[in-house]
């Protein structure tokens, strides 16, 4: 991920298929994403799952 980031629906798509249908976007998870933490979407599933799952 870099600074251009952007929630599209591939991406949403990507997530749900990662992480099952309870995934959802919310203000601290979009925080950790934006903060340049996550290198790759892998990352961002699994620190989901991490979180919520």
């Amino acid at each position: 991920l870099d600074k251009h980031y952007r929630n599209t629906q591939k991406v949403r798509q990507f997530l749900l298929s990662e992480c099952g249908a309870a995934f959802k976007f919310d203000r601290g998870f979009m925080l950790w994403i934006k903060s340049g933490t996550p290198s790759t979407m892998g990352d961002v599933a699994d620190e989901w799952l991490r979180r919520y799952g």
